[in-house]
């Protein structure tokens, strides 16, 4: 959905994001607690649907938030770290509704859209997009 409580998926970014991830070779999970069947016909066909967020982001090493559902933010981003790859966890986060130092000390690395945030980490650019597995929520 391109808001919280709705299954409205006009115009969404969520979807737009999974599809150019997709595009680009990531392998996608997403999930959204109403929109999900309203959103399939607009997925590209390579994108895994996934009924949890724990399913969703199990083994990713970038979580996508780009709809600002109280489930996502009330999930513990102790429980996000925890079920990502265990190198890389990229945490994006598209509507800023996450405490930037909160998220940091999780053992997550923060990106927020439209702030100063993004410090690399890894030594360098990093492709996350390459065969990697990638969540959308």
């Amino acid at each position: 959905a391109f808001k919280s409580n709705t299954n409205d998926t006009r115009k969404s970014p969520a979807i737009m994001i999974a599809n150019l991830l997709a595009k680009e070779g990531a392998v996608v999970s997403v999930y959204d607690p109403q929109a999900i069947n309203d959103s399939l016909s607009k997925l590209d066909k390579t994108i895994l649907i996934k009924n949890s967020i724990s399913y969703a982001i199990k083994d990713s090493c970038a979580i996508f938030i780009a709809t600002d559902w109280d489930e996502f933010k009330e999930f513990s981003l102790k429980d996000y770290a925890q079920a990502m790859n265990k190198q890389i966890k990229l945490f994006v986060d598209c509507m800023n509704i996450f405490d930037v130092k909160s998220v940091e000390l999780s053992g997550l690395q923060y990106v927020g859209i439209g702030r100063n945030s993004f410090k690399n980490k890894l030594g360098g650019t990093s492709d996350v997009t390459s065969k990697t597995k990638i969540s959308a929520s």
